[in-house]
Formats: structure tokens, sequence, C-alpha cells
């Protein structure tokens, strides 16, 4: 019994338990250190968009130097905390890491959006060689029927000679093609009298080029011979593109 007496004694000598006194000055005051660093971050995140976007307009295509610039710039955040004189002694380093992501986020994802259309136009058209097309029909032919040529330079003959050609080719842009400036030129070899023929290729859809040419040489056509094309292409934003190739053609 006396057991049992001295059990109940001591637990009345537990002190009961309080909730710390909750200091709504000083938490009111955390919370603005938090917000002040999270602004900071973010305005030194849109200065940084301005010097990394300057950059990639001298370096591009590199983009290695103003991405690896915008990343390692998050260590220089400290240094613009404390020239704003920003009391960070509270400041713990859950704090400074969500301080870090927020200029991250802010910077990678503002520096994308101005490097790409509308805001910004780096990118150089595309010319899809693989959907370069060559057809070729006789030149004294009174029909329409265009046939298929391999345009492989060691590719089994295929076709007599003379011919005309026809071609077709897909290009594209993240703008807008300029339609006036995509061009084919066919350079015969040295050993060949005809002369080089460029002309512009037309636009038949949203996304094809095609063009018939007829030689510049008299009206005999393309003759024997191995030929050089070249297709070149421009955006409305004057970035150029272009492809070359060659092509045979022998009597059969």
């Amino acid at each position: 019994m006396a057991k049992k007496r001295r059990q109940k004694t001591e637990k009345k000598d537990e002190p009961d338990f309080k909730l710390p006194e909750f200091d709504e000055h000083e938490y009111i005051a955390l919370e603005l250190r938090k917000s002040k660093l999270a602004f900071l971050a973010f305005i030194f995140a849109i200065i940084m968009v301005i010097i990394t976007y300057l950059l990639y307009s001298i370096t591009y295509p590199d983009w290695r130097g103003p991405i690896v610039m915008g990343v390692l710039a998050v260590a220089a955040l400290p240094f613009i905390v404390n020239v704003s004189k920003l009391d960070t002694t509270d400041l713990d380093w859950k704090n400074w890491f969500g301080g870090g992501a927020i200029y991250i986020l802010t910077w990678l994802a503002i520096f994308i959006l101005v490097c790409n259309p509308p805001f910004s136009d780096f990118a150089d058209p595309e010319i899809d060689e693989d959907s370069l097309k060559f057809f070729y029909i006789k030149v004294d032919s009174g029909a329409d029927n265009w046939t298929r040529l391999n345009i492989k330079e060691d590719s089994t003959p295929q076709m007599f000679s003379p011919i005309k050609i026809k071609t077709s080719i897909n290009i594209t842009d993240n703008t807008e093609i300029d339609i006036d400036s995509v061009f084919m030129t066919i350079t015969p070899s040295i050993f060949n009298n005809a002369s080089q023929t460029r002309i512009r290729m037309e636009h038949k859809n949203k996304y094809t080029f095609e063009i018939s040419i007829t030689s510049e040489n008299a009206t005999l056509g393309f003759r024997p011979d191995t030929f050089t094309y070249s297709i070149e292409a421009k955006d409305i934003n004057g970035h150029k593109k272009a492809i070359s190739g060659k092509f045979k053609i022998e009597r059969v």
C-alpha cells in the first residue's frame, strides 16, 4: 500500500506540459524576411535573363555558355541579399534553398520563353532532306508522266537524256518561311558545256516547295552528267539554311 501511495505522489509531482509562448511579432518579421528573400531571388532572375539572353544572341547556336552562367549565378544570391541589407539571422538552409529554387525556376522559365517565338527567333529553317524527291521526263515527250529519279550518285541509270527535271521538298521554320527566298541551283560538271541553272521554287502548300526545271543550255534539257544541286531557304527574320548533294543522269 505504501508503494502505491508513493507512485501516486510521484505522478502528482510531474510538471504540466505547456505550449511555448507564441511570439506573433517575431513570426511576422521572419515571414517578411522570407518574402523579401523570394522577391530578391525573382528580381535577380529577371536581371540574369537579360544578361544570358544577350549572351545567347552572341553565341547562338551554342547555348552552353548562357545556361552555365544562368545556373551558376545562383551562388551570387547571398551577395545580392547582403547588398540589400536584409537581416538573414533567422534564415536557415531551407529558406536559402527555397530562394535558390525560386531563382533557378524563374530564370529558366523566362529565358526559354524569350528565346522562342513570338518573342525571338534564333533557329534557322529546317530543310527536310528525307522529303526531297526528283522526277524526270523526256524533253520531247508530249505526255505529262513524270518518273521518280533515284538521286543516289551510285544508283543504276534510270532515264534517257535529254530530260526535264521536277523536284519537291519540305521546308519548315518556327516562325515563317520567306516564300520568295527558296531557290534551287543545279550545276553540271566542268566537262559539261551546260550552264548553271538557278530557279526559285514555287510554294505549293504550307511546307512543300516545288519546281520544274529545263536546263538553260538551249532546249535540249539535262544531258548525261553528274550534277551538283543546292537548295537554299530563308525565314522572315533573315535566318538562312542550305543543303547540297549530287545526282547522275546517264544515257541507257
